[in-house]
C-alpha cells in the first residue's frame, strides 16, 4: 500500500482547516535519508493524491542537511499529474538540521499557506502563485513524520512512521 494510503489511515486522525501548525523535531541524519513532517487533504480516500493536496511543512533530503524543503503537492489544472510549489530555507553558517531541536511550522489562512523553520518565514504560497494548478487545499486529515531510507535503485522504503495525536 502505498505510503500516503497508510498514513492517512491511521486510526488517531484529525482534520483542521486554517490555523497554525508546527512540530519541533531534530530529524535523523545522513545520506539516503528522507524525513519528513506531512499532512494530506481530508478527501484522500474518495479523490486521491495529489487530487486531495498536500503540505510538507518539513521534508529534508539528507544529503542536503542544512535545508529543508516546504511544499504543497496539487494536481496541474485539468490533469490528475502532481504539480508542487516547493521553496527552501538552508540554515546559516552551514549549521545542519539533525544537530539539534528546530520547529516546523506553517500559518494557514484562506489567502496563504506560510511555511516557517524556527519563526523564520521562507515561503508564502497562494491560490494565484499556483498558477496553472488546481488549488484543493481546503481541509488537512491527520499529520504524519517519517523517515524513508533511499536504496540504490532510487526507491523509498518507510522505515518509521508515528503518529503525531492531538494534545
Amino acid at each position: 500500500m502505498p505510503v500516503h494510503e497508510r498514513a492517512a489511515a491511521h486510526p488517531e486522525q484529525f482534520s483542521q482547516q486554517y490555523g497554525r501548525i508546527e512540530a519541533r523535531i531534530q530529524i535523523p541524519k545522513g545520506q539516503g535519508l528522507w524525513p519528513a513532517f506531512w499532512m494530506l487533504g481530508a478527501d484522500i480516500n474518495t479523490s486521491g493524491w495529489p487530487t486531495c493536496g498536500e503540505i510538507d511543512i518539513m521534508e529534508n533530503i539528507g544529503k542536503e542537511p542544512s535545508t529543508n524543503n516546504g511544499s504543497l503537492h496539487m494536481p496541474a489544472a485539468g490533469t490528475s499529474n502532481d504539480d508542487d510549489l516547493t521553496g527552501t530555507y538552508t540554515l546559516p553558517g552551514n549549521a545542519k538540521l539533525g544537530d539539534d531541536f528546530h520547529t516546523y511550522a506553517i500559518e494557514w489562512s484562506a489567502a496563504a499557506i506560510k511555511f516557517y523553520v524556527d519563526d523564520n518565514l521562507y515561503e508564502t504560497q497562494t491560490p494565484s502563485t499556483a498558477t496553472g494548478r488546481t488549488w484543493k487545499i481546503r481541509t488537512i486529515r491527520s499529520s504524519c513524520c517519517l523517515t524513508s531510507l533511499s536504496a540504490a535503485s532510487g526507491r523509498a522504503r518507510l522505515i518509521r512512521r508515528p503518529p503525531f495525536r492531538k494534545q
